[in-house]
């Protein structure tokens, strides 16, 4: 939770990329916050909608859009 905090303070940096989004999706999947990790998924596919990492966690949360 302490390294997801950490990520959260970087969201605004532009250099943040779809990757970055990926593993915060991630981890916040991997402390049972999925209500974040859907967010944050989302946010990687409008930074790269072709993202293999967001696109495969997209799936997996059946994120349309």
């Amino acid at each position: 939770e302490k390294l997801i905090s950490i990520f959260e303070k970087e969201i605004s940096n532009p250099n943040i990329t779809a990757v970055d989004f990926s593993r915060l999706a991630w981890l916040c999947l991997k402390a049972q916050a999925e209500d974040k990790a859907i967010k944050y998924t989302k946010m990687g596919l409008k930074k790269d909608p072709h993202d293999a990492y967001c696109f495969s966690l997209a799936q997996k949360f059946t994120i349309s859009d």
